[in-house]
């Protein structure tokens, strides 16, 4: 289980992530009968493939024995020693992120919205009353695209969007508006359109054509019908900090929850 876990750490990419890996290959050689046993050995990279987690961890004998009488297999020694490596690992990640990249608290007294995050989740919603609508907002986490994509950008020119679902009601009307858009720094996109009945179904509801395929004098009526129920460049600014200071909260307690279960 703690190889599986420390596969899967590895394999996200963060700086302790790439550390990670290296845990086998620096663990101290054990010895049995006078030959070395090294911790790489537990590791078989040919079976780390999509099979699920039982096909990557691969231990030894349970009953090598050490060349102290102790009587503890080197599986077990080894198990101890990654453990040690990998709580120290993240101890020292969390300890950087507190002190480099604190989460912050972020005010919204800016927009019209109640906000309620979801610990835990890649979302949040929002809520808000404009006449007789209900207006609920719900926002991802920030989505960097998908790498193929974007294989002639650079790190820093990949574009950044948090992707929002828009559901406009109105008091014991039968109908909503759904609408379908992408916010970016100081900027929200309208991606799509759509009227949904109450009992209807999704996959069958007729979704219109493409926003930027509709007329243009359209396409800027719509976006001032959005801007005046706060759909607009503020809520952008307000998602898109926020969702940042989401990813730091999150990745922060991800990190606590994983030394959290390897210490147990």
């Amino acid at each position: 289980m703690v190889a599986a876990l420390m596969y899967s750490l590895a394999r996200t990419g963060s700086r302790v992530g790439r550390k990670v890996i290296t845990i086998f290959t620096n663990l101290d050689a054990h010895h049995s009968n006078g030959r070395a046993f090294h911790s790489t050995k537990l590791y078989n990279r040919s079976t780390t493939t999509m099979r699920g987690w039982g096909s990557i961890w691969t231990p030894l004998p349970l009953q090598l024995q050490s060349p102290y009488g102790c009587g503890r297999s080197i599986a077990t020694v080894s198990s101890s020693s990654s453990e040690g490596n990998l709580v120290r690992l993240l101890q020292s990640e969390i300890k950087y992120e507190i002190d480099s990249n604190p989460p912050a608290q972020i005010p919204h007294d800016n927009i019209p919205f109640i906000v309620k995050d979801m610990p835990g989740e890649q979302w949040i919603v929002l809520h808000r009353k404009y006449g007789k609508e209900n207006i609920k907002v719900e926002a991802t986490m920030l989505d960097l695209g998908s790498s193929d994509s974007h294989e002639d950008l650079g790190e820093d020119d990949i574009p950044c969007k948090i992707c929002l679902a828009v559901t406009i009601s109105r008091d014991e009307a039968p109908k909503s508006m759904m609408i379908g858009c992408s916010g970016y720094p100081d900027e929200i996109t309208v991606d799509r359109v759509v009227i949904m009945e109450a009992e209807s179904s999704h996959e069958l509801t007729y979704e219109g054509p493409g926003f930027e395929r509709m007329n243009e004098n359209l396409q800027k009526a719509f976006q001032e019908f959005l801007q005046e129920r706060g759909i607009d460049d503020d809520l952008s600014n307000f998602l898109y900090e926020y969702m940042i200071n989401k990813c730091k909260k999150e990745y922060l307690n991800w990190l606590q929850s994983l030394q959290s279960f390897v210490e147990k």
